[in-house]
């Protein structure tokens, strides 16, 4: 298969499926999200019914067509493929693992490799709703 670059599109991923719940509170301890361009990694579950999918799950909050957007990724490095082997944010706009050092663009949503060996992009939960101060991520 080859590589997805749309937002409804599936694509190939190393990394295995991995159930996804996140609920996102604006107002209160994810209020670090509500500046534009900021990010936050989740690599323990905050409530029992979180589910934090492979390796963590990083939040970008970005733009789409000049409307805030927030997209999802797992932290899991697809080159690596392992779920200890965690990217993390650089440069506020990208990712980077610390093993293989590719680098990988979050700021449009897609999370393709830049730079590196890697040949895939970070895996994506597509699965966002939102009502204002309140999100929830989940696959």
């Amino acid at each position: 298969m080859g590589l997805g670059f749309s937002c409804d599109t599936e694509y190939f991923s190393p990394i295995p499926d991995a159930r996804v719940v996140i609920n996102l509170d604006l107002s209160t301890t994810d209020i670090g999200l509500v500046p534009l361009n900021s990010s936050k990694s989740f690599t323990t579950r905050r409530t029992v019914s979180e589910q934090i999918g492979y390796g963590g799950v990083l939040v970008f909050h970005g733009t789409e067509n000049g409307l805030d957007k927030f997209y999802a990724f797992d932290l899991a490095c697809p080159n690596e493929a392992k779920s200890t082997i965690r990217v993390f944010v650089e440069d506020q706009l990208f990712a980077r693992c610390p093993v293989c050092k590719s680098k990988f663009e979050i700021y449009s949503g897609f999370g393709n490799p830049v730079e590196g060996p890697a040949k895939y992009p970070l895996k994506r939960y597509n699965g966002i709703s939102s009502n204002g101060v309140k999100i929830t991520i989940y696959n």
